[in-house]
């Protein structure tokens, strides 16, 4: 067996996976946030001075922070921006809660995207994971994240950066910027998708069993189609059908007991 074509066939395999795992929510997403600075005046946003919208674009200098007034309790986030240092640096902040901590990814100039994990007020589990992309100040990239449960994965224009698997994720806060030194950095095009939330079956009316009043509706949750539901004066019934028609399920029950007596 050639040991060297298994070793290159694990790790393609393992990059596709990495690939697979970072489009999951791709197909079945809806966008529930976003912000291209045009024609915004921060309504979404908790500016702190030091941050401002100028030109189409968001701009920050000073060690200052903004953030989204809305968290995001969702396990499954893929947010998007473009980001340009240009003589500054910043960190992106995910799941920032204000009470338990954060994850926050280091973007500054020489260096590639590191991502960090900080615990209130003040542990700090820093350089868990970093990038291949070394970082220049002046150039733009497309940046976007993955949330998906415990794992957090990073692209920086298509590329994927890196993949961090947290067996104590933090599930839910804002998304927020802060720009650490004097000189500026700009953001744009701030987009949050989060999967398509299923509204399930419609009820139907189906004019129900023969009786009085209906107490209780119960699904067998092996079989969807099977329906039961109780009534005051004619006791069980049960559907077949999921409610197209009803038979009568009293077939044992001898006693009428409780506070009702039904």
């Amino acid at each position: 067996m050639d040991i060297s074509v298994l070793k290159n066939g694990f790790f393609l395999s393992a990059l596709l996976l990495m690939l697979s795992s970072s489009s999951a929510i791709a197909e079945n997403e809806a966008l529930i946030f976003s912000d291209n600075f045009s024609e915004s005046s921060g309504a979404g946003w908790n500016l702190e001075s030091g941050w401002a919208i100028d030109g189409g674009k968001l701009t920050g200098s000073g060690h200052v922070w903004i953030s989204t007034l809305d968290n995001f309790n969702q396990e499954q986030l893929r947010v998007s921006f473009t980001l340009n240092l240009m003589q500054g640096g910043l960190h992106f902040n995910l799941r920032n809660s204000g009470s338990v901590g954060r994850y926050f990814i280091g973007f500054n100039a020489g260096g590639p995207a590191v991502l960090n994990k900080q615990y209130f007020p003040d542990t700090f589990m820093s350089g868990l994971i970093s990038g291949n992309t070394i970082l220049e100040n002046g150039q733009e990239y497309a940046v976007e994240f993955l949330l998906n449960n415990e794992t957090i994965s990073l692209t920086i224009d298509g590329e994927l950066e890196w993949q961090y698997r947290d067996d104590s994720p933090l599930l839910t806060g804002d998304l927020s910027f802060e720009s650490l030194l004097t000189e500026p950095v700009s953001v744009d095009d701030f987009m949050v998708y989060a999967p398509e939330e299923d509204p399930g079956a419609p009820w139907v009316a189906t004019g129900g069993p023969a009786g009085g009043l209906g107490y209780d509706v119960r699904i067998h949750p092996d079989e969807p189609e099977k329906m039961f539901v109780t009534d005051a004066n004619a006791g069980v019934f049960v559907s077949h059908d999921s409610g197209e028609s009803w038979q009568s399920s009293n077939e044992g029950i001898t006693a009428r007991t409780g506070t009702t007596n039904d």
